[in-house]
């Protein structure tokens, strides 16, 4: 499964699902190093970042950034 890292807050990550939008709440110490927005892949019972999925997310919300202020 895959989320997105939505906020990080007291030692918690708030993640939301990419294909339902359900919530969980991850340790931090579980994610390693992360931002708000990082995508993780959950499989064989550990979180991976994906650098690719997380770089091309960040790059399409900021285009779309950049249209709505362009307008």
């Amino acid at each position: 499964m895959k989320y997105v890292a939505d906020r990080i807050e007291n030692g918690y990550a708030l993640l939301v699902n990419a294909d339902n939008d359900s919530v969980i709440n991850v340790p931090t110490e579980e994610l390693g190093t992360l931002k708000e927005g990082d995508v993780f892949l959950y499989e064989e019972g550990r979180y991976r970042r994906l650098e690719k999925e997380t770089e091309s997310r960040k790059e399409s919300l900021a285009e779309r950034f950049n249209k709505l202020k362009n307008k």
